[in-house]
């Protein structure tokens, strides 16, 4: 375009009005690129914002005060002040104690003295019984004396020994009250070492997924970037085209010399918090804790404390063992996860258990899940539904779905859920219901969902569509020119549906037809491309994978950064494809191949010994895990995967092990 404009602006050419209309339908192409990359910029921005929130959400998640509430679920703080009031009433106890040990061996040494003195070293006749009950005068009269003698004997003794017998007990006592002080603070400790735990893995987890993020957004930005500044200065040298009225050298210099801005497409980032409390505290218990609360306190020599009571422990996969806090159903059917927060259900006999940050879904304590059919979950909040009763319960965080309590569930055939939002079909009334973040799709109050049949949710929004007419909807976070934008798509005959962020891929495997719409940039354009004897269509956040596992033909498409690439890889005789939001990684558990492609394992995954390997399971940001369950070995690897993980996860013997469940990372 730079060519074009500078020759003809020599040539001071005047644009044919056939032309012109092009120019400006160009013109108008420009724009809609430049709007694009706006509307990326949002939804990056709206990702960044959103992870760091998720930062700030692991600081704390509990009640400010106890106010009569079980100390399980006091917040980091609040546990952090029970236990130092419990810390000082220990040590109030213990200093009181301590004097009350130097009081007794005071007065004690000083009875010793006085029992070992001269006069107390030869005792007195002993009183015969006998004369006691003896009626004679003068046997009377030998008691008598004897008895005198005695008393005049032990009365300089008698009070001293009290004093002494009395300090003994008053120190004892004072000791017992100290050891019960002493297994309360311990207890409160556990507490909130258990807190302090989940504040320190919530944070870690959620640090690496914002910093994953900023990672891959920054490769992101710089490209939106110069996708801009291309598009102005196209725009720039269009109107020196189309304009006959002006000096079109100096417009034309004007346009190369401009300099576009483009900070409005910079991502902020903010500022990462640390995390609340100290993660590198000792557990209590441990020997330098000891030392640190007891053994290294004044009061401790002469006030020494009760055998201290270690927590009860659970192996998280960490170095630091983690305070166990409570128990979960004897038998579990299924498990479901949100971003950082697990549920372990028995379908059968309606008990649960959950653990995580209580504001993401981890707390579900007294609720009754009896006749629950289905669970779903978004990043933030589950949703459990018995399709049977109709009914439905909501918890975790409120903008991710975690309320829905007046929601009426009568009826619901179908249900699905996104990153953000939640939605319900009823596909004999034609009625459905969404919550959640609206601008993710929990809003559609106006939508008609009369013949829809099949749901599904991806990233940042939702598809209803039916299988009879074709018909099709999308809602949730749609651009002004990129999808997925459903209202001209035909579905009808469409087999599989797989998403990634803002495009779709609908497969029909009976014709070998493929329909691919959305963004550009993630896959949304398949023109051309031959879907024959495909069974299967894999997605990652940003591309796609049809694969025919009868031949091992395979196409990628979308951002090859991201997956979109595949066409230098054999894929005869694979079995399992597995995918993070990132990266592809396919299995052939035949031979004990494997292919790894995408943003962070693009290197492949050589170190990777896949022989024997009966599963890959990957975690939404890109850390994966191949199992052999014949002999319990695994193997972790991706951007999550720490060296701790690493070695936590070479070293575990997972013997037995049936199902895996990740969540984030």
């Amino acid at each position: 375009m730079k060519q074009v404009a500078s020759s003809l602006s020599i040539a001071n050419y005047s644009m044919p009005e056939d032309i012109l209309a092009a120019m400006n339908g160009f013109k108008d192409y420009t724009k809609g690129l430049q709007d694009d990359m706006l509307e990326l910029h949002s939804l990056d921005q709206q990702e960044t914002d959103r992870a760091l929130d998720m930062i700030k959400g692991c600081a704390d998640d509990g009640a400010a005060s106890s106010g009569g509430r079980e100390v399980a679920v006091l917040g980091l703080e609040a546990l952090s002040g029970l236990v130092q009031d419990h810390r000082l009433k220990h040590e109030a106890c213990r200093s009181k104690q301590a004097a009350l040990a130097s009081t007794w061996q005071g007065i004690c040494q000083a009875y010793n003295v006085t029992r070992r003195s001269e006069h107390f070293t030869t005792a007195p006749q002993r009183c015969s019984s006998s004369q006691a009950a003896d009626a004679s005068p003068d046997t009377l009269e030998t008691f008598h004396e004897c008895l005198r003698a005695t008393h005049e004997w032990a009365v300089g003794l008698w009070a001293p020994y009290q004093a002494c017998l009395g300090a003994k007990e008053e120190h004892h006592n004072k000791k017992e009250q100290c050891d019960a002080l002493q297994g309360q603070f311990e207890s409160s400790a556990c507490h909130h070492a258990t807190k302090q735990g989940e504040v320190c893995i919530c944070h870690k987890r959620a640090v690496d997924h914002f910093e994953a993020l900023r990672a891959n957004f920054a490769a992101s930005q710089a490209a939106r970037q110069h996708i801009h500044a291309t598009a102005v200065q196209m725009d720039c040298y269009i109107d020196v085209l189309v304009s006959n009225d002006v000096d079109k050298k100096t417009a034309l210099h004007h346009c190369k010399e401009l300099s576009v801005d483009t900070s409005h497409l910079e991502i902020t980032y903010g500022s990462v918090p640390t995390a609340a409390g100290t993660c590198s505290s000792p557990p209590p218990c441990s020997e330098s804790w000891v030392v640190d609360e007891y053994s290294s306190r004044a009061w401790h020599d002469k006030a020494t404390t009760a055998t201290c009571t270690p927590c009860e422990t659970i192996t998280v996969g960490t170095p630091t063992p983690t305070p166990a806090r409570r128990s979960g159903p004897a038998v579990v059917t299924d498990v479901y996860f949100t971003f950082s927060s697990f549920m372990a259900l028995n379908k059968n006999t309606g008990q649960a258990m959950c653990w995580g940050p209580e504001t993401y879904g981890g707390a579900c304590s007294g609720r009754n899940f009896i006749g629950v059919t289905d669970v779903y979950s978004t990043d933030g909040a589950f949703f459990a539904l018995s399709k049977n009763a109709g009914k439905g319960q909501c918890w975790g965080h409120a903008s991710y779905g975690g309320s829905c309590s007046d929601i009426d569930f009568a009826g619901v055939t179908d249900a699905t859920s996104n990153d953000r939002a939640f939605v319900v079909l009823n596909k004999n009334t034609g009625k459905g219901h969404c919550w959640g973040s609206s601008k993710h799709g929990g809003d559609c109050s106006s939508m008609n969902f009369a013949g829809f049949t099949n749901l599904s949710g991806y990233g940042n929004g939702f598809l209803a569509w039916s299988a009879n007419t074709g018909r099709a909807q999308c809602w949730g976070w749609i651009g002004q020119h990129w999808g997925p934008d459903c209202s001209r798509v035909n579905l009808a005959g469409i087999t599989d549906i797989a998403s990634a962020e803002g495009s779709f891929v609908g497969l029909n495997k009976n014709t070998g037809e493929g329909l691919c719409w959305g963004s550009w940039h993630s896959g949304g354009s398949c023109g051309g491309m031959d879907f024959t004897g495909m069974t299967d269509v894999y997605s990652t956040d940003k591309a796609f994978m049809a694969l025919s596992k009868t031949t091992g033909k395979a196409q990628c498409w979308g951002n090859s950064a991201c997956g979109g690439s595949c066409s230098n890889m054999d894929f005869s005789g694979f079995t399992d494809v597995v995918s993070s939001y990132i990266d592809f990684v396919a299995l052939n558990k035949n031979t004990g191949e494997g292919h790894c492609w995408g943003a962070w394992v693009g290197n492949g995954c050589s170190q990777v010994d896949f022989a024997g390997v009966t599963d890959v399971y990957a975690a939404k940001h890109s850390g994966f895990m191949a199992l052999n369950k014949d002999t319990g070995k695994a193997q972790c690897w991706g951007a999550e995967v720490e060296e701790g993980l690493q070695a936590a996860c070479d070293g575990t013997d997972l013997t037995g092990v049936t199902d895996v469940y990740s969540a984030s990372s």
